[in-house]
């Protein structure tokens, strides 16, 4: 089969290919190109998607930026954990290029066409594709090493493609640049919130989806982190900073997570993801895969809606 290459533009209306032809794409581990192709992704199939940014380039955890090819997220596009036990990290999931065809003029509320009796038989197959490699999870991120390549940390290149792609401002690559500089001059270290000694509790809001709460201030939150800057051994980091004091409502609380580096299940107690409140990359060299940033309950208090915005406030 063909491979199709090239990365489809930003914001380009993308179709999620039928079962049968995505099944077609994979070797005997479910994979294209080491990269695994997840249960929860059939739901998708047939859906006409805007394409969010390239995932070219892409952070993995404990090895920096790694590369990957052919490869896009989708807007909202996200992993719902159905398959992997519920998994609670609702990652941005990735595309390559060979799932997906242009949709054309098809308008995006559009429904997917109805399956043949192939596709369904084929999406049963994809919907039995392996999650597990014994205690240890397999899914996209516990992945990503084998699915990219390794990317020297002074190699401006795909940076400057971004630019050309109009996915990175010019004045973000400037700052990324500056960033790391000054990291290797040692002064990153500044930039982490540094809270005080004592036991740090994570806090007993019993929040809900769709609560509203605002982040506490510094000094009160330096009272919630310890000497590292964590909580319970959940950092604050600097790509938070921002929405200190801003007010978001409560996207879903996070009960467990599978770890990237692991690829084992570990639970989390008072603690939720909040609508709007994603690593953005600005302190890691703009990552496009949009996370969602965790938050002790012992960071945050109830609060109502901001009166002036119906949405969550980004920071």
């Amino acid at each position: 089969m063909k491979r199709e290459t090239g990365r489809p533009p930003r914001a380009h209306l993308m179709r999620v290919k039928s079962p049968s032809e995505i099944l077609e794409t994979l070797d005997e581990d479910g994979k294209l190109d080491g990269l695994p192709f997840m249960p929860e992704m059939v739901a998708y199939c047939g859906s006409c998607i805007r394409v969010h940014r390239s995932a070219r380039r892409t952070c993995v955890v404990g090895h920096g930026f790694r590369e990957m090819k052919d490869a896009v997220f989708l807007q909202d596009a996200r992993c719902d954990g159905s398959f992997h036990d519920q998994c609670h990290r609702a990652c941005l999931l990735f595309w390559k290029q060979e799932w997906l065809t242009p949709a054309g003029a098809i308008p995006v509320a559009q429904p997917a066409p109805a399956w043949s009796a192939h596709d369904a038989a084929a999406a049963a197959r994809l919907r039995r594709l392996p999650t597990r490699d014994g205690e240890r999870y397999v899914c996209q991120s516990t992945a990503l090493e084998s699915a990219t390549t390794a990317l020297h940390r002074w190699d401006v290149r795909p940076l400057l493609r971004e630019i050309v792609a109009r996915e990175l401002a010019l004045s973000d690559f400037v700052r990324i640049l500056f960033r790391t500089l000054w990291r290797r001059a040692g002064g990153g270290k500044q930039d982490q919130l540094i809270g005080v000694p004592g036991a740090k509790s994570r806090g007993s809001l019993d929040l809900r989806q769709d609560e509203w709460v605002a982040i506490k201030p510094i000094e009160e939150l330096r009272h919630n982190l310890d000497e590292k800057g964590r909580n319970c051994g959940l950092t604050f980091p600097p790509t938070m900073h921002h929405a200190i004091g801003h007010s978001y409502r409560v996207a879903f609380p996070v009960r467990q997570i599978i770890l990237e580096q692991t690829g084992m299940m570990v639970k989390l107690g008072n603690t939720v993801a909040l609508d709007g409140l994603l690593c953005e990359g600005i302190d890691v060299a703009m990552c496009p895969r949009a996370e969602f940033l965790y938050c002790r309950e012992s960071w945050l208090r109830r609060g109502a809606a901001p009166a002036d915005r119906p949405g969550a406030n980004r920071g």
